[in-house]
C-alpha cells in the first residue's frame, strides 16, 4: 500500500512539473509580450536529462514517464524513442525496442542514426538473429567508424561464425576506442578475445596481409592509433612483413613517435637492406632530432641504393642547411635541381628553389 501511495504522489509531482513548464511557456510567449524564461528546447531537455537520471537509477517508469513527455513535445527528434528503446530493452522486451527504434529511423532527425542501427543491431543479436544483427551494426559502422559497441558486437559475432579474420579486425578496433575512452574492462575482455586468435592464427601470411590493408587504411583516414594496433598485429602473424614494419615506422612517424618509428625502419631495413624509403625516413626523422650527421649516413646509404634520385639530394641538401653548411648544401641542391629538371617534377622544383632562398 505504502508503495502504491508512492508511486502515486511521484506521478502527481511529475503532472504539477510538466503543468507549471507548460504555463511558463504560454505565460511569457513573446507574442503577447512576456519576457521568454522557457522555450520547448529547454523542457525538452530538461525532460531527457531528468530521464535519465532515473534511467541510471533503476527507476524505469519515472524515466519511461519523463521521455514519453519529451516524446510528446518534440515528435521529430530521435532522443526521447532511442531513450524509450533503452527502456525495453533492459525490461528484455526486444521486438518493442525494435518497434520503436524503427520509428525513430524514419524521423527527419538523421543525427542519431549511428545508435538507432546499433541499438537495433543489439535487440537483433539478443533474438539470435544474427544476419541482421550484423547488417545493422555494419550501417551503424558505416556512418560512426568508431562506434565502439557496434564493432565489438559485429565482431563477436563474426567470431561465433568463424570469420575470424574479420572478427580479429572489428574486435583490435574496439579495443583501440575503448582504451582511448579509459574503458578498462572491456579492453580486458577485448584482449580475453584476442589472444586465443592470435596465438591460433601465428604465422597466417593472408591474415597478416589483411590486417596490413586494413591498418594502412585507417593511416589514410588519419586513424594513427587503430592504424598503429592493426599493423603491429599483422607483424605479429607475419613477423618477416617487411612491408608492415615499414608502414608501421610511417604511422609512428606520422604519430611523433620517432623512437619507435626508427625502430621499425631498422627492422625493415634488416629484412630489405634495399629499401630506399626506409633510409629516406630515417635520415628525416635524425634531422628532426638535429642528429645531422646520423641522419647524412642513413640519406647516404639511399643515395648509394639510388644514385638519379632527386629527392634524396634535396633531404641531404635540408640537413646541410638546418647544420649551417651552405657549400655543401648548395652543391646538393644542383644537382637535386638537374635531377627534378629530367623528371619533371614542378613540386620537388619548387621546393628547390625555396631552399636557394634560405641560402
Amino acid at each position: 500500500m505504502r508503495n502504491v501511495k508512492l508511486f502515486f504522489l511521484i506521478f502527481i509531482i511529475n503532472i504539477v512539473f510538466i503543468n507549471t513548464a507548460n504555463t511558463q511557456i504560454e505565460e511569457t510567449n513573446p507574442a503577447a509580450g512576456g519576457a521568454s524564461r522557457i522555450s520547448p528546447d529547454t523542457l525538452y531537455k530538461d525532460y531527457i536529462e531528468q530521464g535519465l537520471y532515473y534511467f541510471e537509477k533503476n527507476q524505469l517508469n519515472q524515466a519511461k514517464y519523463l521521455f514519453y513527455n519529451a516524446k510528446e513535445l518534440m515528435p521529430d527528434r530521435a532522443d526521447s524513442y532511442i531513450n524509450l528503446a533503452a527502456i525495453a530493452m533492459k525490461r528484455k522486451n526486444f521486438a518493442k525496442a525494435i518497434i520503436i527504434l524503427e520509428k525513430a529511423g524514419k524521423l527527419p532527425d538523421e543525427t542519431k542514426q549511428d545508435v538507432i542501427f546499433c541499438n537495433l543491431g543489439m535487440c537483433l543479436q539478443k533474438l539470435s538473429k544474427y544476419p541482421e544483427a550484423i547488417n545493422y551494426y555494419s550501417k551503424a559502422i558505416s556512418i560512426n567508424p568508431v562506434l565502439g559497441e557496434a564493432l565489438l558486437n559485429r565482431g563477436m559475432l563474426y567470431l561465433k561464425n568463424d570469420k575470424t579474420d574479420l572478427a580479429l579486425i572489428d574486435i583490435l578496433k574496439a579495443r583501440v576506442i575503448f582504451r582511448e575512452q579509459g574503458r578498462k574492462d572491456i579492453v580486458r575482455s577485448c584482449d580475453e578475445m584476442l589472444f586465443p586468435i592470435t596465438k591460433k592464427y601465428a604465422e597466417d601470411k593472408n591474415l597478416a596481409e589483411k590486417l596490413l590493408r586494413e591498418g594502412s587504411l585507417s593511416f589514410e583516414n588519419k586513424r594513427n592509433e587503430e592504424a598503429i594496433a592493426l599493423l603491429k598485429v599483422s607483424i605479429l602473424l607475419g613477423p618477416d612483413n617487411q612491408e608492415g614494419y615499414y608502414r608501421l615506422g610511417v604511422v609512428y612517424t606520422n604519430s611523433k613517435k620517432f623512437d619507435e618509428a626508427l625502430d621499425c625502419f631498422s627492422k625493415t631495413i634488416k629484412l630489405n637492406p634495399e629499401n630506399v624509403s626506409a633510409y629516406m625516413n630515417m635520415g628525416a626523422i635524425f634531422g628532426e632530432l638535429k642528429k645531422y650527421d646520423q641522419a647524412l649516413s642513413a640519406l647516404h646509404k639511399a643515395l648509394n641504393l639510388e644514385k638519379n634520385n632527386p629527392k634524396i639530394y634535396y633531404n641531404i641538401a635540408m640537413v646541410h642547411i638546418s647544420n649551417a653548411n651552405k657549400k655543401e648544401a648548395a652543391s646538393y641542391l644542383k644537382k637535386a635541381k638537374a635531377l627534378a629538371a629530367k623528371k619533371r617534377d614542378p613540386r620537388l622544383l619548387q621546393r628547390i628553389d625555396e631552399a636557394y632562398k634560405t641560402l
